[in-house]
């Protein structure tokens, strides 16, 4: 076999690979529990996009159940300091998990597109770690919070620029009743 027969044929065979390969991430991929993770509020690292539960709108709100939205609370760059805006909001959530024993909590963590995506899915991961920590010392059991990053994987809103990523540094919840 001639040599540019053979670099044709690994060329194929690579390109069938990667064709492969893309393919197999068309899906959507179940978020994976990271090191430390699990029932006790543990986080988990989301590797790919996946539905929204009925519990979260699109724009990142929560509805407790009892007619009251939580909308995201949002960060500053590179930031997982909470506003004062964000600690209201966590006490509303508080309030309403405190009202109802069963109730579960889905933090997300989310970032802009700024950074690295490892960088990110960890300021994710921080963000959602903030929030949760929070939320316990307002007095919820952390066996009820979970914690997801997905980094800059799902943006609320398209588009480059502060305005834009102003509002995709977020973290947001999705309340669900046992």
């Amino acid at each position: 076999m001639t040599q540019v027969s053979q670099l044709r044929r690994r060329f194929i065979a690579s390109l069938s690979c990667s064709l492969l390969a893309v393919a197999a991430c068309g899906g959507s991929a179940k978020p994976k529990t990271v090191a430390g993770g699990g029932e006790r509020g543990g986080s988990t690292v989301a590797t790919a996009p996946t539905p929204r539960t009925p519990t979260s709108s699109p724009s990142g709100t929560s509805d407790a159940g009892d007619g009251a939205t939580y909308g995201p609370v949002l960060f500053a760059y590179d930031s997982v300091d909470l506003t004062a805006a964000a600690r209201d909001t966590l006490s509303q959530i508080a309030t309403a998990m405190a009202a109802k024993p069963s109730a579960t909590l889905v933090i997300e963590g989310h970032t802009d597109e700024q950074g690295t995506d490892e960088y990110n899915l960890a300021l994710g991961e921080r963000r959602a770690q903030t929030i949760q920590d929070y939320l316990v010392r307002l007095g919820v059991d952390r066996s009820r919070l979970q914690t997801l990053t997905y980094g800059e994987a799902r943006p609320a809103v398209s588009g480059t620029g502060e305005m834009a990523w102003a509002q995709n540094r977020r973290g947001e919840f999705s309340l669900t009743m046992r």
